[in-house]
């Protein structure tokens, strides 16, 4: 019963709080060119590894540019969520 409840809890963890590359909540969500946000260092190293000509994680698409803006309102969101429910960040971690 102690698993369901905490699969229950898990549920509630919205999906835009997760890494599409990591799969993991994201401390510090970043978007890039194509929209969507990533965890920082998990989007630096696709980058990397992609050389010159990066595409994006989740499209496929090239990239326009490699620059990286901090997603302050996503990573408000989860602080915010995960303060009211600290039994899930501690499960996460």
């Amino acid at each position: 019963e102690e698993e369901e409840d905490k699969e229950r809890l898990h549920q509630q963890i919205p999906p835009s709080f997760t890494c599409p590359i990591t799969c993991e909540i994201m401390l510090d969500p970043v978007i890039t060119a194509d929209g969507y946000s990533y965890e920082r260092l998990a989007i630096q190293k696709w980058l990397r590894k992609k050389g010159k000509h990066p595409v994006s994680p989740q499209t496929g698409l090239p990239l326009d540019h490699r620059r990286l803006v901090p997603n302050i309102s996503l990573r408000n969101s989860i602080e915010e969520f995960f303060k009211d429910r600290p039994q899930l960040r501690d499960d996460q971690a």
